[in-house]
């Protein structure tokens, strides 16, 4: 069993060595460590009483579109 486990392991860095690098997650492609090379692109700061409609809106249920029955199933 153990040796079943370091194979295992094994395996799983491997995969990581491949697959990481390939994501950009090898440090090169991503930002510094400093958090410098990141560009933002929006911000809100939520300072009011309310939110701001014309940047949020509400995602209230768990409504589904049922493709069987052609039709929108409200949640």
């Amino acid at each position: 069993m153990p040796n079943s486990l370091n194979r295992l392991a094994t395996l799983a860095v491997g995969i990581a060595v491949l697959v990481l690098p390939a994501l950009g997650c090898n440090g090169a492609a991503g930002p510094d460590r400093d958090g410098s090379g990141w560009k933002l692109t929006w911000s809100d700061e939520f300072d009011g009483k309310e939110i701001d409609r014309t940047k949020w809106d509400f995602d209230i249920g768990n409504a589904f579109y049922d493709s069987d029955a052609n039709e929108w199933i409200s949640g």
